[in-house]
């Protein structure tokens, strides 16, 4: 009997142990593509970046900077209100990254080609474009990628699990928040163009890791959210057992 019990806890353990690590390392991953879709690098130093899309004068940078930050609120505004539960989380990521990546894609190709030096007095109709797409990349992140992942964080760890994998995966995220802050005007400096085609691989690194490994979860109760993982439904199994075991006990005795 006590070798029964002994069994029986350490099974459960295990089985605990392993939903948190493959949890975490899903929420994990999550976090690192989150940051190095290159957001926060915008956020911090926008003024740089649109200097060298060749926004000349400090009062014009500060102004575009200020669109860029109510484009961004705005768009996350809409999105968690009225588009999240209604289209769904991988798609609102999926079209998120499509719009993200072309955005990086389109800016980086103008700088390679035009090499702005944020000194020319008038801005061109290229530099328009590329400002315009930096407005259009903050509205693919807010979007999705600016609220999305913060719900992930509360409801995709089933509930044995959720306060530990949802901690580690903040903790990630901040992490990586403070990896990008600090390389990104380095890579600004050092490679131009390259930082922005940096940033769209990885948006579409990320796209492509959400097609196939992220789970759709809009819909699923926080109470089967294993199952959504690809993990045994641990209250639908309880469901079950208790129900069976009612109708046992419900059967009239001989």
């Amino acid at each position: 009997m006590g070798y029964s019990r002994v069994y029986g806890v350490a099974e459960k353990a295990i089985e605990l142990i392993t939903l948190l690590l493959y949890t975490k390392c899903w929420l994990d991953f999550s976090a690192i593509l989150w940051q190095l879709s290159g957001i926060n690098g915008m956020n911090y130093f926008s003024p740089l970046i649109f200097k060298s899309l060749g926004v000349t004068g400090t009062d014009t940078g500060l102004f575009a900077t200020g669109i860029y930050g109510v484009v961004k609120s705005v768009s996350a505004t809409i999105s968690m209100l009225f588009l999240v539960d209604r289209i769904g989380r991988k798609t609102l990521l999926l079209s998120s990254c499509g719009i993200m990546s072309f955005s990086l894609f389109f800016v980086g190709a103008y700088v390679k080609i035009t090499h702005p030096d944020g000194f020319t007095q008038q801005i061109n109709s290229g530099a328009i474009a590329a400002i315009a797409f930096i407005y259009i990349y903050s509205i693919g992140y807010a979007s999705a990628f600016g609220g999305i992942p913060y719900i992930l964080l509360s409801e995709a760890a089933p509930l044995n699990v959720r306060t530990v994998s949802a901690t580690l995966g903040a903790s990630m995220q901040w992490f990586m928040n403070l990896v990008i802050t600090k390389a990104t005007p380095y890579m600004i400096s050092s490679i131009g163009y390259g930082t922005f085609f940096f940033f769209g691989s990885c948006v579409v690194c990320g796209g492509i890791y959400i097609f196939i490994w992220a789970p759709e979860t809009k819909g699923v109760s926080l109470e089967h959210m294993a199952a959504a993982f690809g993990h045994d439904d641990v209250v639908a199994i309880t469901e079950i057992a208790a129900k069976a075991k009612n109708e046992h006990f419900a059967l009239p005795r001989m």
